[in-house]
């Protein structure tokens, strides 16, 4: 990617100029910018800069430059291996305006051949009509799977996509659409049309937001993630859950992150479980979920959930979740231990957030025991040093912050009974496996 070339070569990448020009070039900005994504090819296909020209374009004045990418052939055809500027930067109205010019008024002033004038002409109409298709290119993918919100309820859904709709102006820039929402459903359990209609009456217009549905029929959760990001076209991947609900500036502090941190393959939101009856409460002290943070900061992670996660595309078509047969949520740390052992920085802004449901009723004992089953059947030889740490570790955190999720002190007992049963039932999920794993290998799948 072009960011590593900056990175290899030291040489800070500098912000495309969006001011009037003349009409016979770009601006110089965009001419530096433009050598550097041909020199990052390497001298491969059509362009054939090569990194030794590197002191060229330092010691040389954009005139000079200019000429070269012309004879270079890079300003014309714009193939394939050389959009990587398109990718990181926008086109801009002035590029366009350029390259439109470029056939009529500046070839012929560099070249007094005919037929090499003709050959030109026709280059940069075919780079003209490239940037066009580029131009649509989204910042943003958004992978939205459509399996959680059979348990999550319709009214979680509407509030996410409601809060996209309304946070999309502020990344898009101007009236042009900058995020692809991806619709991953299975047609079995979800109407298609139905869905359509149920998106498009919660988002609106929304002019920012193009949509695409995608039907996977007998997918799961993790292989509609996998198949949305090879659907993608941005570079940036967002892995969004249909059953949380965004806060506002939920959006913005993400891709800002993306922007400046650009070392992170990963970043994510801080996703923290509802608290609205003491069941709740006391789940969002011991589950999972970090609590709702009171400070806004980048910080790094060692765990992760991908219900509102930000992936490079690339990180994401090379690292695809895993499915473990007879488990339920245990990819997610699958992946995040094979993307710290290969050195992936990942991590999280927690002026992001989003409030993700809590489990009810018959679910709480069915969860419980799916979390015992999964850490046996992920291969967690010490699932029951696992859980011996986590009984101890999250037990002090609940005498210690029961007042934070707003527990009394006089119900405190009484979630002190709660978390000791969560954690007797994800014992006796894991015992229970080992006892007949088949059995409990389709069962509790959730």
């Amino acid at each position: 990617m072009l960011e590593d070339f900056y990175q290899l070569r030291t040489v800070s990448p500098l912000p495309v100029s969006t001011e009037k020009r003349a009409p016979d070039r770009p601006g110089e900005e965009w001419i530096q910018d433009a050598y550097r994504a041909a020199l990052y090819t390497e001298g491969n296909g059509p362009c054939r800069v090569t990194q030794d020209d590197g002191d060229f374009m330092k010691s040389s004045n954009s005139d000079e430059i200019w000429r070269s990418l012309v004879a270079h052939e890079f300003c014309g055809a714009v193939p394939p291996r050389c959009i990587s500027l398109y990718r990181l930067y926008p086109v801009t109205d002035t590029m366009l305006k350029s390259w439109h010019r470029a056939a009529a008024s500046m070839v012929p002033t560099r070249f007094n051949n005919d037929e090499t004038t003709g050959h030109y002409a026709e280059q940069y109409q075919r780079g003209y009509d490239y940037a066009m298709e580029l131009r649509s290119v989204p910042r943003l993918s958004i992978v939205l799977e459509w399996e959680n919100v059979l348990k999550g309820g319709e009214p979680r859904a509407e509030a996410m996509l409601r809060q996209l709709a309304a946070q999309s102006p502020e990344i898009c820039s101007g009236k042009d659409p900058c995020i692809e929402l991806i619709s991953m459903f299975d047609p079995g359990a979800i109407d298609g049309e139905y869905l359509r209609e149920f998106i498009e009456s919660n988002m609106g217009a929304s002019p920012h937001v193009t949509r695409t549905y995608l039907p996977a029929a007998g997918e799961d959760y993790y292989a509609m993630k996998n198949i949305g990001a090879r659907a993608s076209r941005a570079p940036l991947v967002m892995f969004l859950d249909s059953d949380v609900i965004p806060e506002k500036n939920w959006l913005a502090p993400l891709l800002a992150t993306c922007d400046s941190v650009p070392e992170a393959g990963v970043v994510a939101s801080t996703v923290y479980l509802e608290s609205g009856n003491l069941v709740s409460a006391t789940l969002s002290l011991i589950w999972v979920f970090q609590l709702r943070p009171i400070q806004e900061a980048v910080v790094p992670l060692k765990e992760m959930r991908t219900n509102s996660t930000i992936f490079r595309r690339e990180l994401a078509l090379a690292h695809p979740f895993t499915k473990i047969p007879g488990t339920a949520r245990s990819s997610c740390a699958l992946l995040t231990e094979e993307l710290l052992a290969a050195s992936v920085k990942i991590v999280g802004n927690t002026a992001s957030r989003l409030e993700h449901p809590s489990v009810h009723g018959i679910d709480f004992f069915k969860r419980a025991i799916a979390r015992g089953r999964d850490a046996v059947v992920a291969g967690k030889r010490s699932w029951h040093v696992k859980f011996a740490s986590e009984i101890r570790v999250k037990g002090e955190r609940l005498i210690r912050l029961y007042g934070r999720v707003g527990i009394r002190w006089w119900q405190l007992p009484v979630a002190l009974g709660i978390a000791g049963t969560w954690w007797v039932f994800n014992i006796g999920g894991a015992i229970a496996t080992l006892i007949a794993p088949r059995y409990m290998r389709r069962h509790f799948l959730l």
